[in-house]
C-alpha cells in the first residue's frame, strides 16, 4: 500500500458496499436453505424441492447474457438500487402469499426466478463497483474482506432461516425482502463516481459478446471458469442432497441451519488468513489442493446423518475456500480493463454457474432414486473430477502470486 492509499477500514464507500452486501447476503443465504424446504413443504417431493433452487439459478444465469453489457452502460449505483428493490418486492410477495395461505409451487418458482434475475444485475454491478472504490493494489485484501462477508452471511443466514421457517414458513422470505431493501438504501449513500464507463455500440448483444470474447481469448481464465462451473454443479448437487437427506431423517430445520453455520465459521476463519495465503501460495496449486480436500471430506458425510459430525466435516473442508475465491477473483479483476468489468464478470458468471442450473434438481432426484449414501458418494467423486480442466492446462497450475498476475494474464491471452 502506497502512502496515498487509505486503509480499507477508512474507505467509506468500501465499508458501505461491504456492510450492504453482508446484510443482503445473509438474507440470500437464508433463502438458499429455505427455498428447497418450502418446495418440499408444498409438494412433498425432493425433485420439486430441488427444482425451486434450480429456477433461481436459471434466473441468475440466463439474464447474465445481457446484464453485464447493460451494467457497463448504466450507473452501477443505480443498477444496485433498482435491482435490490425489485428483489425486495419479489420476496415480499412470496412472504405475503405464505402468510395468507395461497403460496403454491408456481408462485414460489416465480419468486425464485425474479430473485435470480435481480442477482444477475446485482453481482456484476457490485463486482464492478468494488474495482471503482478500491485501488488495484488493495484488491486481494478487499476480496478477502468480501470473503469474510460471505461467511458472516453463511454463519447468520442458514440457522436464522431454519429457525424462522420453523416459526412461520414465510418469515425468512420477509426478512430477505428487508435485507435487499437495506442494501439498496445503502448504495444510495456511496459517493464514488460510478457512471457508465464503456463506449456503447448501440447493440446490447454485440456489447455482451465482447465480454464472452475477452473471457474466451484468455486460456487460463477459460480453464478456471470451466473448473468453477463443474465445481459449482458438484457442490450444489451435494448441498441440496445433504439438506433434504437431513430433513427426511428428522433433523430440525434450525439444526440443519446450524450445520451450514459450522461451515461458515470455518470459512470466516479462513477469510482472515486468505490474503496471506494468496500472497504466499501460488493460486493454481491452492485451487487444486482445496478441491481435493473438499472431495475427501464429502465422502464420509455419505455415511452419517449426525448433524454435528456433518458440520465438523464441512468445517474442515471449507477453510481454504476464501483464499481460493480471493485468488481467482483478484486475478480476474486485475487483468480485466475497467470498461469491461461488468461484462466480463457476467460472462464469467454464466460459464461458472451454467452447469449449476441443474444441480439442485439432479441432487434432489438422485436422493429419491438411489438414496442418501450413494448420492453423496457420487457428489464426492464429482467434486474430485472437477480439477480435470485445471490439470490439462499447465499454465493454470503454474498460476502464481499477485505480483505475477499481470504477466500471467498477458501470456495466457
Amino acid at each position: 500500500m502506497t502512502g496515498s492509499e487509505s486503509p480499507l477500514r477508512r474507505n467509506r464507500d468500501f465499508l458501505i458496499l461491504w456492510a450492504g452486501e453482508t446484510c443482503s447476503e445473509a438474507g440470500t443465504a437464508m433463502s438458499a436453505l429455505v427455498f428447497p424446504l418450502l418446495g418440499y413443504a408444498i409438494t412433498g417431493s425432493p425433485a420439486a424441492a430441488g427444482a425451486v433452487a434450480s429456477v433461481e439459478v436459471v434466473g441468475r444465469v440466463l439474464v447474465r447474457f445481457v446484464s453485464g453489457a447493460l451494467v457497463d452502460r448504466w450507473s452501477r449505483r443505480r443498477v444496485l438500487v433498482v435491482a435490490n428493490v425489485i428483489a425486495a418486492l419479489a420476496f415480499a410477495l412470496g412472504a405475503l402469499a405464505s402468510f395468507t395461505g395461497w403460496l403454491r409451487l408456481p408462485v414460489l418458482l416465480a419468486v425464485a426466478l425474479i430473485a435470480g434475475a435481480a442477482e444477475a444485475f446485482i453481482q456484476p454491478a457490485a463486482g464492478a463497483a468494488l474495482r471503482a472504490v478500491v485501488p488495484k493494489q488493495q484488491l486481494p485484501v478487499a476480496l478477502a474482506r468480501m470473503q469474510s462477508r460471505d461467511h458472516v452471511a453463511q454463519l447468520v443466514g442458514p440457522p436464522l432461516g431454519g429457525a424462522l421457517f420453523a416459526v412461520a414458513h414465510g418469515l425468512p422470505l420477509a426478512i430477505d425482502a428487508a435485507t435487499y431493501a437495506m442494501f439498496g438504501v445503502a448504495c444510495i449513500a456511496m459517493s464514488t463516481p460510478m457512471r457508465a464507463v464503456m463506449s456503447t455500440t448501440g447493440r446490447v448483444w454485440t456489447d455482451a459478446r465482447a465480454g464472452f470474447s475477452f473471457v474466451w481469448k484468455h486460456r487460463t481464465v477459460r480453464a478456471i471458469l470451466t473448473w468453477g462451473g463443474l465445481f459449482n454443479f458438484a457442490t450444489g448437487f451435494v448441498f441440496v442432497a445433504l439438506t433434504l437427506r437431513l430433513l427426511r431423517a428428522g433433523v430440525h430445520p434450525a439444526v440443519i441451519g446450524l450445520v451450514q453455520a459450522a461451515g461458515a465459521v470455518s470459512g470466516l476463519g479462513g477469510s482472515f488468513v486468505a490474503a496471506v495465503l494468496v500472497r504466499r501460495m501460488p493460486t493454481g496449486v491452492l485451487t487444486v489442493t482445496t478441491t481435493l480436500v473438499i472431495a475427501a471430506v464429502t465422502a464420509p458425510i455419505a455415511f452419517t446423518t449426525n448433524a454435528w459430525v456433518v458440520g465438523a466435516l464441512l468445517s474442515f473442508g471449507v477453510f481454504l475456500m476464501p483464499a481460493v475465491n480471493s485468488g481467482i477473483g483478484g486475478y480476474m479483476t486485475a487483468i480485466t480493463p475497467d470498461g469491461m468489468q461488468a461484462r466480463t464478470f457476467a460472462a464469467g458468471g454464466i460459464l461458472s454457474m451454467g452447469f449449476a442450473i441443474a444441480a439442485p434438481t439432479v441432487g434432489g432426484a438422485a436422493l429419491g432414486w438411489v438414496g442418501g449414501t450413494a448420492t453423496l458418494l457420487i457428489g464426492a467423486l464429482l467434486i474430485a473430477l472437477t480439477i480435470t480442466p485445471l490439470l490439462v492446462r499447465p499454465d493454470v497450475v503454474r498460476l502464481g502470486r499477485p505480483e505475477n498476475w499481470d504477466r500471467a494474464g498477458s501470456e495466457a491471452a
